[in-house]
């Protein structure tokens, strides 16, 4: 189950329904955020699961009884760099996502306010 994100129409329906805050901007920029993760999924696939292979096949030939004790949590850090992995897949994150900039004026009682930009 993928844990990362916010709902995003709660979120804005919280921010709409007060009246500290005003949204006077709201882009998806998604796209721009795609080639950092098509980069951080390549550092993964390159580097991460290879050198996880790799340690794990050292502690089964160097030492089977602890690789054989440890087999719960290699299973689980197989399971952990999988959901990694999916969660960094541009084609998944622009299916399944948005990456959004709001920029938020505080309300008409703030004279001289300038925006917050968050990343959501």
């Amino acid at each position: 189950m993928e844990k990362s994100g916010h709902l995003y129409a709660e979120f804005l329906s919280r921010i709409n329904g007060q009246k500290e805050f005003a949204v006077v901007e709201n882009r998806d920029i998604t796209p721009n955020v795609l080639p950092t993760l098509a980069c951080a999924e390549h550092f993964g696939n390159a580097i991460g699961v290879p050198l996880m292979e790799f340690v794990e096949e050292k502690l089964r030939v160097k030492r089977p009884r602890l690789h054989y004790l440890l087999r719960d949590v290699i299973a689980h850090l197989h399971s952990s760099m999988d959901s990694a992995m999916s969660t960094v897949s541009p084609a998944k994150f622009q299916d399944t996502k948005e990456y959004r900039l709001l920029v938020l004026q505080k309300g008409s009682g703030h004279n001289g306010c300038n925006g917050a930009v968050i990343g959501i």
